[in-house]
């Protein structure tokens, strides 16, 4: 018994270096706190590459402890935000956001036309950015 026990921790050791080398990633997708200012810094960059001009941007506050009543193992940050550009920069925003590191979640977007003289649409959109509590 104490042989098979030394051989599966042999293989367990293996197996975690092996996956060592992926921990950086998998955190920079779920970290371990909120990591807000990060986030938002880099959905800000996202905004400014894409040439979208933010008309508002806003974030709630996170449920970080856990509770008798949100005993979760993850918890999550809301934001909102309204941009304006071209339908192509939207689009091309949406994409990057969606393919960013960090998992992050769209719950409503839309997309509406500011005034009709003006070619510039609005983008507006509810997301929510994941983390390990």
């Amino acid at each position: 018994q104490l042989q098979t026990k030394i051989n599966n921790l042999s293989l367990l050791q293996q197996k975690y270096a092996l996956l060592q080398g992926d921990l950086s990633v998998i955190y920079a997708a779920i970290p371990k706190t909120p990591e807000a200012p990060t986030t938002i810094a880099q959905i800000q960059s996202l905004v400014v590459e894409n040439n979208l001009k933010i008309i508002s941007f806003q974030t709630f506050q996170a449920e970080i402890e856990k509770t008798p009543t949100n005993p979760k193992q993850y918890s999550n940050f809301l934001f909102d935000l309204s941009a304006e550009g071209t339908y192509s920069d939207i689009n091309k925003f949406i994409t990057d956001l969606n393919s960013s590191q960090r998992i992050i979640n769209l719950d409503t977007l839309s997309i509406s036309k500011k005034n009709p003289d003006n070619p510039l649409l609005v983008l507006t959109l509810k997301g929510m950015a994941f983390f390990k509590k």
